[in-house]
């Protein structure tokens, strides 16, 4: 009979070998200094002063050195620096870096130097103070995410030299992985009772008041049989790879990141010596390009450790994006990036898994993508984290838009974990479909702020590999983790569509300055690949133009990184991000200031895909010219209350509000009944946890309209009707608002300028519509998806603010009508009514998130033709024409209004242009290109979206929402013009 005290008693005795498994051989003395930060290998020299321990310090954005010189002795066995800082500490072992400490990490190995004299310095970092996660928070000290400190100072406790016992400490890992164990069974059944039965049998030989050095060997051989039993023939296995999920910049800046990213690896370097078995991933190419640049004498023990096979560079993007506010285009310059970093530092690795565990949803374009990428798997984890619906499966089969299908992993739990039996157990119970799904992915280390596995997991992970009552567990890559959970696809479910995580709404509107600057340069740098590819085409040397777009589009890639973009990172990753966007724009308009007209006249050169509508009622036509039109200067005019257009009849109240847009064509209203088109609407905007991140429905239902406009002044030129308001916003805001009721377009546009000084409020846009649809369209990356209107169940009501790109828009059979933005990406449609949010004021991370002024363009677009009109004036408001100096011939034209040139630009290789087609409407099309004389169409064949050249000839039927890659080089006359080495 079980005494019911048995397992508090087992407790004991793991506390009892927990407390003996080190011995201290002695206490280091230390003396301390303060420095700027720095992410060399050069060691502060400066003046240092004599301490006492524990010691208090901490200043923020400092870092805190610690010296000390030791005689390390000869004794057996392994022997250990403990070092508890509370913060990331990276420690240099005679001026060199060697290892880290951090709160999971406090024990550093230096076997290796025993007999030697060492000179040991820590550099510690600082951190700073920040607000915290959630709004209600009165804010911490950040220095290390594992340590939550309301503010300093830092403790740094006794440093000591141990020496690991290793019979107790082998006990030690022996009896917590069987008490772990005991915790996932069933007490009333046999294997529980005689586990802890014979646990607390053997124990029993140990006194809780001495030393139990001199038994522990013979407790060992007792409750070896119990390690020794082996699981049945249907046991579940997990495959585990040690990890550390590293935000590129979040709660720090991107420097910081690369010394974590230093620390981490040491570490792991270390871990992979002692344990050959273990295998460790790092996921993200820039970070591994920084540790070369920063550390290079770390890069090369990462170099050598890779080559021995424990070291798994995956993950094929260049940082972990974002996946709903980029664009497709740059999704694929992500894994272009990441693939050509990676093989230039890793021998030509290439990996084969979109690692993302840790980002806010997955835009539909993204398996289409992937495949086109060569990438063979898609994991994450994030969507457990929903806030009303489960989603459906673990493994899957996941379907793009274009109906591209790729295996899709979700992590069960975090993206975190470790080989606690307990842990490891919870895991597999909590797949969903176990009888489609005996294997299991799991990552084991710290994350956010990296840090990685623990020397812990690597010796829990010795003890259950086939432990009874467990799943099997061993380490393995990621690679062949995949290669095992999806040997046979044939059985798995298909989910088609976006992965929408029913979280983090508010990440598609927070810090409104860098989403508008990623749209900004997106567009650019579409216009201007263009440009560089006449050039090329034309014979003429690219070098400077291809070297820049380079580096623009990395700058614009590392802030699609999924804190910096949603706009979720503390307020120095924020300025450091504006201040890249900025020099990234000013360093293309000085690159191609030659081609472009400055100052008046010049051409419309419209490279955006679709036609360009212009003012007078002309249209010009994709990657055509023509001359720019004449500025139309605007007339004072009297109050208005009835406009006339050539295609509908506004009609505005008293404080300039459209009370009614009259589609003359089509005879029928538009506004709602007892309603008005642009309304704008504020409310408290307070979530209940994640500040910069969610938005509640609670707060959208509660949003009141704004004061009418106080100012109002109209005014007349050739084309439009205006009407400026000005408007007291919320408590302490400007907005003046400058609608334009077009004569011969049939849209209506709004530029606002705003002065934004509100907390915690949320401003939106509403027209509530008299057409009724069940479903809305919406752009996205690559393509247009449909999403409800209604709430009947609960997976639509958890979308009641869902990521967008240009436009959202609401159909009938004869009229199409879409809310439009130049940077704006939540968007709803409930019922007839369209609505946008314009702006937030979270106070988390950021204490000063989207003050100040802001300028940003809406439009209501009216089409009867469906939505190719919709697409032109979006495109026209997202990426205008360029004004340059000469007309170009188009390199490429298409002849079917479906098909649109998505991009072209110089081949990576350099030795050919490369063409992206897309169908965007939805339907199979067949195209028939017609190139420019300077281009060899003989040469044109088929590639995938790295740009590598496929077998057959290349062809033009499209199926729908399919993207379509080619190359082609130009004509030559024996000559090598246009070549460039890159």
């Amino acid at each position: 009979m079980l005494y019911s005290k048995y397992e508090k008693r087992i407790d004991q005795y793991i506390s009892l070998l927990d407390k003996y498994s080190y011995r201290i051989i002695q206490d280091i003395t230390m003396n301390y200094a303060v420095a700027e930060p720095s992410v060399d290998e050069v060691v502060y020299d400066g003046l240092y002063s004599e301490i006492s321990f524990p010691f208090s310090y901490g200043v923020q954005w400092k870092d805190h050195w610690f010296v000390a010189k030791i005689s390390v002795p000869d004794f057996k066995g392994k022997l250990f620096l403990k070092m508890e800082t509370e913060t990331d500490t990276l420690v240099f072992i005679n001026r060199k870096p060697y290892g880290a400490t951090n709160p999971f990490h406090t024990k550093l190995q230096i076997t290796d130097y025993k007999g030697s004299d060492v000179e040991i310095h820590l550099q510690a970092w600082g951190g700073h103070r920040f607000p915290g996660y959630h709004p209600s928070e009165e804010g911490r000290v950040q220095a290390c995410v594992a340590i939550k400190k309301s503010d300093y100072p830092l403790i740094f406790k006794q440093p000591q030299l141990l020496q690991q016992v290793d019979s107790v400490y082998a006990l030690y890992y022996d009896v917590f992985t069987l008490r772990q164990l005991s915790k996932t069974l069933d007490p009333a059944s046999f294997y529980y009772q005689y586990l802890i039965s014979s646990l607390y049998t053997a124990l029993r030989h140990l006194s809780l008041l001495e030393n139990p050095e001199t038994k522990a060997e013979q407790i060992r051989d007792l409750i070896k049989p119990l390690l020794e039993a082996k699981n049945g023939t249907f046991s579940p296995q997990v495959l585990s790879v040690g990890s550390a999920h590293l935000d590129h910049a979040w709660l720090w800046p991107i420097t910081e990141t690369t010394r974590k990213a230093a620390r981490t690896a040491l570490n792991m370097i270390h871990l992979l010596k002692d344990y050959p078995e273990f295998r460790f991933l790092f996921s993200q190419p820039a970070q591994m390009e920084a540790i070369k640049e920063s550390y290079p004498s770390v890069f090369k023990q990462i170099q050598e450790v890779f080559r021995k096979g424990g070291w798994e560079p995956n993950g094929v993007c260049y940082v972990e994006p974002d996946c709903m506010l980029p664009s497709g285009e740059s999704l694929i310059r992500q894994n272009l990036l990441g693939r050509q970093v990676t093989s230039q530092l890793f021998d030509g690795y290439e990996g084969d898994v979109f690692y993302l565990p840790d980002s806010f949803g997955y835009t539909t374009a993204l398996p289409q993508i992937l495949v086109g990428c060569r990438v063979q798997y898609f994991v994450t984890s994030k969507l457990s984290w929903n806030d009303t619906n489960r989603f459906p499966y673990d493994v899957f089969l996941w379907e793009s838009l274009d109906g591209t299908r790729i295996p899709a992993h979700m992590i069960q739990g975090a993206y975190e974990g470790t080989n606690d039996p307990v842990e490891v157990s919870k895991m597999y119970a909590s797949v969903t479909h176990k009888e489609l799904q005996s294997s299991l992915f799991r990552p084991v280390g710290e994350g956010d702020g990296g840090g990685g596995t623990q020397r812990s997991d690597l010796e829990l992970m010795r003890r259950q590999t086939d432990l009874q009552g467990m799943p099997r567990n061993r380490w393995t890559t990621l690679s062949e983790s995949m290669k095992a959970i999806f040997k046979d696809v044939e059985t798995l479910p298909v989910y088609k569509g976006e992965l929408y995580l029913e979280l983090h709404r508010g990440t598609y509107t927070s810090q409104a300055r860098l989403k508008q600057w990623n749209r900004r340069l997106e567009g650019l740098l579409s216009s201007y690949e263009y440009l560089c590819s006449v050039l090329y085409a034309q014979g003429k040397t690219v070098e400077s133009y291809v070297a820049c777009l380079k580096e623009v589009w990395k700058q614009v890639l590392v802030n699609q990184f999924h804190d910096i973009l949603p706009g979720s990172s503390v307020q120095i990753v924020n300025e450091q991000a504006l201040q890249g966007y900025e020099h990234a724009y000013y360093l293309l308009q000085d690159t191609f200031s030659s081609l472009l007209q400055m100052n008046g006249g010049g051409y419309l050169l419209n490279t955006n895909g679709f036609g360009c509508p212009l003012p007078d009622g002309t249209r010009l036509g994709s990657l055509q010219g023509m001359h720019q039109q004449a500025d139309s200067t605007a007339q004072i005019c009297s109050p208005l209350s009835t406009i006339e257009t050539d295609w509908a009849v506004v009609s505005l109240d008293k404080s300039a509000k459209i009370i009614s847009v009259y589609l003359t064509g089509e005879e029928r209203e538009l506004v709602e009944p007892g309603s008005c088109f642009n309304t704008l609407l504020i409310g408290e905007d307070y979530p209940v946890f994640w500040d910069a991140w969610d938005i509640e429905k609670d707060s959208l239902d509660q949003l009141m309209p704004v004061t009418p406009a106080h100012t109002v002044t109209y005014a007349e030129d050739p084309f439009s009707y205006l009407v400026t308001s000005i408007f007291a916003v919320g408590v302490a805001s400007t907005l003046k608002q400058t609608m334009r009721i077009y004569k011969k377009l049939n849209k209506i546009s709004f530029w606002n300028e705003i002065d934004w000084q509100e907390r915690h409020a949320i401003l939106r846009v509403s027209f509530p519509t008299t057409l009724r649809n069940n479903y809305a369209l919406y752009d996205v990356p690559f393509g247009t998806i449909s999403r409800p209107t209604h709430t009947n169940t609960s997976y639509e009501w958890a979308k009641f603010e869902v990521p967008a790109h240009r436009w959202a828009a609401l159909a009938d059979s004869h009229v199409t009508v879409a809310l439009c933005s130049d940077s704006k990406y939540g968007y709803h449609v409930t019922n007839g009514e369209l609505s946008l949010s314009l702006l937030r004021a979270p106070s988390a991370p950021d204490p000063e998130a989207d003050r100040g002024v802001h300028v940003f363009t809406y439009e209501f677009i009216v089409s009867e033709d469906g939505l190719e009109e919709i697409q032109e004036h979006a495109a026209l408001l997202n990426n205008p024409p360029i004004i340059v100096k000469e007309v170009f011939e188009p390199l490429i034209q298409v002849n079917a209004n479906a098909v649109i040139v998505e991009t072209v630009k110089v081949s990576e290789d350099g030795t050919c242009l490369v063409f992206r087609l897309r169908e965007w409407m939805g339907t199979s099309c067949k195209v028939h290109p017609r190139y420019s004389v300077l281009l060899d169409e003989s040469t044109v064949m088929p590639a995938n979206m790295l740009e590598e050249p496929l077998d057959g000839d290349a062809n033009y039927s499209f199926k729908p929402y399919e993207v379509k890659t080619f190359r082609i080089k130009k004509l030559t006359l024996g000559g090598n013009e246009g070549y460039i080495r890159l």
